[in-house]
């Protein structure tokens, strides 16, 4: 069954009754706005999220606050600077040598 969604639906909505478990998910712009809903609905989901944020401090703020809604272990927070590539190439390096 195809669930069909508009321009309304919420990334929570999206993700209801899906299992990401396994699944790894970077979600960038994650210490505001939609960033922060899109990391809790993929971390509800099971998906093993890392936030990649310019602030560090309001990313581990924000995947406390994760962890603690969603009962659920809290995501990986990594520094990440899109507008520089040496930050991008950093944070790759980084993440890519995380345990699987």
């Amino acid at each position: 069954m195809t669930a069909h969604f508009d321009k309304s639906a919420t990334a929570a909505e999206i993700l209801a009754d899906k299992d990401l478990s396994g699944r790894a998910a970077i979600v960038t712009g994650a210490s505001s706005g939609v960033g922060i809903a899109i990391a809790h609905a993929l971390a509800a989901a099971g998906a093993d999220v890392t936030l990649a944020v310019r602030n560090l401090e309001a990313g581990r703020a924000v995947a406390a606050k994760i962890a603690a809604d969603a009962g659920v272990r809290a995501p990986a927070v990594g520094k990440l600077d899109p507008l520089s590539l040496g930050s991008v190439r950093a944070f790759a390096r980084t993440w890519g040598e995380r345990p699987p």
